[in-house]
């Protein structure tokens, strides 16, 4: 079984490769993009990959709300408060 402190250390060095590997897909997805027109297939020797380009709608109801000047009743009767259990890990500084 792990100690505390092992544990930790192993979470750390893993979210720490995972945001490197996501620097490194980011750049190669930008890659892959500028290089190939959108709707377009291509395909290497184990992956394919496609190019969608699509179209999203967000709609921005914190604007939207204050359009409209709710009251606070309204807005707490419609504010639901819940516990999300978390972990952040931090690298250390020299102590």
């Amino acid at each position: 079984m792990r100690t505390i402190e092992t544990l930790i250390d192993e979470l750390g060095a893993t979210l720490a490769a995972q945001a490197d590997l996501n620097k490194q897909v980011k750049a190669l997805k930008d890659e892959f993009m500028a290089r190939v027109e959108a709707g377009d297939v291509d395909e290497g020797d184990l992956f394919r990959a496609f190019h969608v380009l699509s179209e999203r709608n967000t709609t921005d109801w914190k604007a939207v709300a204050a359009k409209l000047k709710p009251s606070r009743q309204l807005v707490q009767a419609h504010t639901k408060q819940s516990f999300i259990h978390s972990v952040r890990v931090t690298s250390k500084t020299g102590e």
